[in-house]
């Protein structure tokens, strides 16, 4: 049972379509997609920035723009033309009236869609698909994605934390529906097998071996790699320039973390063979945030953890390889891969 009937049935209403008072909207786009991206944490897909960026060449191709809306403090997702908070009510009812294709999640611009009868993309993730899709429209006219209903049922919650179901969603899925609602030839020969934790986050690091300009990067601090190339005089100099973040796995001079205090978001501690609890309690004294980590095995880490008890938690990492996926899903080495969202800049 869908939402809305069960509503009408604790109510004793009938189920009608409702009356929209549209208001004209101008945009300077003849050809369409409208994405509705965010609605509640649960539902929000952490990707979407890989999904613009392979149906973006593909629309472009045809003619054919991506208006974003929403409210106007939601991430702008790339090459869409920017709506969020600008539109009321009815002008967003009339640019989903003239859109080409709906792609949403499930929220509002889902049911307008339906409303409509406009071909549509949902992304369905913390309810049944039977019970959140949009009750008007023509059923071939829309193509549900949901995670694998086989493994788990839907948490009925409107946050999950971290890992969200709706993440499962494979990236590939979402732009070839897109592309066969409005049947645009599809010709991407890749699926994604895995996904990092930390892949939705866009890296900027460097090396310590010069100074980096990071003022047209649109970004306000960088990563400063002190285990790739250990230099506390660079470090200094790009503290003057930019906040930053550290990765380390040597000592720095305390007193130079303690003059740049205000510049330094976090350090992250990599502790090997050669570690040195007496620093890593030195920055925790500084009041420096400071995440301790380690590639050690646990017998190696188990040796010397005691030192660091009252200072931080290690945690433990694994780095993954091509053998680690090739052992999840059998593919042949030669076939896969990689993609990073680190972005390195060195000299």
């Amino acid at each position: 049972m869908k939402l809305l009937e069960n509503y009408a049935l604790q109510s004793g209403q009938k189920i009608k379509k409702i009356e929209i008072l549209e208001k004209y909207y101008p945009t300077d786009c003849d050809k369409y997609v409208l994405i509705q991206p965010y609605s509640k944490p649960a539902k929000n897909f952490d990707y979407w920035d890989d999904v613009i960026e392979i149906i973006y060449p593909i629309l472009k191709k045809h003619g054919i723009s991506l208006i974003q809306v929403g409210s106007g403090n939601e991430k702008p997702l790339p090459h869409c033309n920017q709506l969020g908070g600008k539109t009321s009510l009815g002008q967003t009812f009339y640019l989903v009236s003239k859109a080409l294709l709906i792609l949403t999640t499930d929220s509002f611009c889902s049911h307008l869609a339906g409303h409509y009868d406009i071909p549509r993309v949902i992304l369905v993730s913390n309810n049944y698909s039977e019970c959140v899709s949009p009750y008007f429209g023509n059923s071939n006219k829309q193509i549900i994605l949901e995670p694998n209903r086989t493994k788990r049922k839907p948490s009925f919650q409107l946050d999950e934390g971290p890992k969200k179901q709706i993440d499962e969603i494979r990236i590939e899925d979402i732009a070839k529906a897109v592309c066969q609602q409005l049947n645009l030839v599809w010709d991407f020969p890749y699926k994604t097998l895995y996904i990092g934790e930390t892949y939705q986050s866009k890296i900027l690091e460097m090396p310590s071996n010069a100074i980096t300009n990071i003022s047209n990067l649109g970004a306000d601090s960088i990563v400063v790699r002190l285990d790739y190339e250990f230099n506390e005089k660079i470090l200094e100099l790009q503290m003057q320039h930019c906040p930053v973040v550290i990765v380390t796995d040597k000592s720095i001079n305390l007193e130079l973390l303690k003059n740049y205090k205000p510049r330094i978001r976090q350090i992250f501690y990599i502790i090997t063979k050669s570690h040195n609890s007496v620093f890593a309690n030195g920055v925790r004294k500084l009041n420096i945030p400071l995440q301790l980590f380690s590639y050690l095995s646990e017998n190696e880490l188990n040796t010397f953890k005691l030192e660091y008890l009252d200072i931080a938690t290690i945690l433990p990492k694994e780095i993954k390889t091509k053998e680690n996926i090739k052992e999840i899903e059998g593919v042949p080495l030669e076939k896969l891969y990689y993609k990073s969202s680190k972005h390195i800049l060195s000299q």
